[in-house]
């Protein structure tokens, strides 16, 4: 299954590196998922490491919103991936500039043998891999418990924000909401965003589906998160991407098709300067 999803990320990489407009290469992403069997099956270790991989279309669309797509023909910026897998996150990356982490060390053999530039085998959790700072940040970390840490993907995110430049542009997938109330926005996780948007500006936040997820050996929905920069969010960026509901129910889009989630990835942010008071991110 190791060597299926190496071939896969391989292969989406030319694809994303090579001719062709954003959508086209999107749906090669989708055509060439369709061909490679489900990586679904789980082991001890990667249940234990909660090794579930970014899919295909997804990743591309992370490339897309840090901008990492668009620049396949210029000057690429500089990347850091802290959780890095097998480097799917990286599909259409310059490998060769790229600064990736990796705990699995079998997987960081791989990211050897793929020329991935510096690659570091490091516990995000309780090490630092790099002191450097990047322009462009992207992480899809395990979620759930570690030890005696709750919502690791949480901390990782905060963790390797500190490596983002001042003006970079970061996007993380980190865990949705697990009950049945679609991209609702727990108690708990409101603290967490009233957190991330007083630090910076959060510009997009959306759901993807668990049945999109469903050939990586999970139907959990997870959250999209994309940060232009270290500045606090404007109430007119939040409201771009937050949606009220009855009473106190807070929720985000939840897109459960590729194309939705093209759309998404496409989509102008809107960024705009903090008032000083902004009321939906106060305490």
């Amino acid at each position: 299954q190791e060597l299926i999803e190496v071939i896969l990320v391989d292969r989406a990489h030319k694809i994303s590196r090579g001719e062709g407009t954003l959508r086209e290469k999107f749906d090669a992403i989708i055509a060439l998922t369709a061909k490679i069997p489900n990586l679904n099956i789980r082991t001890s270790e990667s249940m234990d490491k909660q090794q579930y991989s970014t899919p295909a279309p997804l990743a591309y669309a992370v490339s897309i919103m840090s901008g990492v797509a668009e620049s396949v023909d210029g000057e690429q910026p500089t990347i850091y991936e802290p959780t890095a897998g097998n480097g799917m996150l990286l599909i259409g990356s310059d490998r060769d500039g790229s600064f990736v982490n990796e705990l699995d060390p079998n997987r960081v053999k791989n990211l050897k043998s793929a020329g991935f530039g510096t690659v570091t085998n490091k516990n995000i959790l309780t090490d630092t891999p790099t002191n450097d700072i990047f322009e462009v940040v992207v992480a899809n970390p395990p979620f759930g418990k570690h030890g005696m840490l709750s919502n690791i993907d949480q901390i990782i995110l905060k963790k390797s924000m500190e490596r983002l430049e001042d003006d970079g542009t970061a996007v993380f997938i980190i865990s949705g909401d697990q009950t049945k109330r679609v991209g609702n926005i727990s108690t708990s996780d409101q603290k967490f965003f009233r957190e991330l948007t007083k630090k910076y500006n959060v510009t997009d936040v959306f759901e993807v589906g668990g049945n999109l997820y469903k050939s990586q050996g999970t139907t959990y929905p997870v959250r999209v998160i994309k940060i232009e920069g270290k500045t606090p969010t404007s109430d007119e960026t939040r409201l771009s991407w937050l949606r009220s509901g009855d009473g106190l129910d807070t929720h985000v889009d939840r897109f459960t098709t590729w194309d939705e989630v093209y759309e998404r990835s496409t989509r102008k942010t809107v960024v705009s300067e903090p008032s000083g008071d902004e009321s939906l991110i106060k305490d």
